[in-house]
């Protein structure tokens, strides 16, 4: 399973109480992903505040409930700390999910629909996961 997961309004973060604080923001999202995803689970940024986490022997099910996990785990966070300094801000992720395909769908395919079920996610409100269809 290819997850994508966007910061919702991460810009704002940054532009509201400074790059040090995003930043911040991007190690707390990513240490409960790896606590929630396992030592297992694949984790490289994806552009600015994007993450890609690659779920190998995982099926989709088990994968959107784990990220549901995140989401709320994310949601519940109020205090995220970094070098030293820390901040009171809450934010929320926007997770879109898709399975690799039995009929060999190429790899551009899983991400093009991981990128399609993350935007879904976005347009339906943010704070969500969607799976593709």
């Amino acid at each position: 399973v290819l997850i994508y997961m966007d910061i919702d309004h991460f810009l704002t973060v940054n532009e509201t109480y400074s790059h040090q604080a995003g930043d911040a923001v991007i190690v707390g999202v990513t240490a409960l992903a790896r606590e929630i995803f396992g030592a297992e689970a694949i984790l490289g940024r994806y552009g600015g505040d994007e993450t890609a986490i690659l779920l190998r022997g995982v099926e989709r099910e088990e994968a959107f409930l784990a990220t549901e996990r995140l989401r709320q785990a994310v949601e519940a966070k109020k205090k995220y700390e970094h070098e030293g300094k820390s901040w009171d801000i809450q934010v929320t992720i926007c997770a879109g999910l898709a399975a690799f395909a039995a009929d060999g769908r190429s790899n551009y395919e899983l991400l093009r629909k991981a990128d399609q079920a993350l935007y879904r996610a976005k347009s339906e409100g943010r704070n969500r996961a969607v799976c593709a269809g």
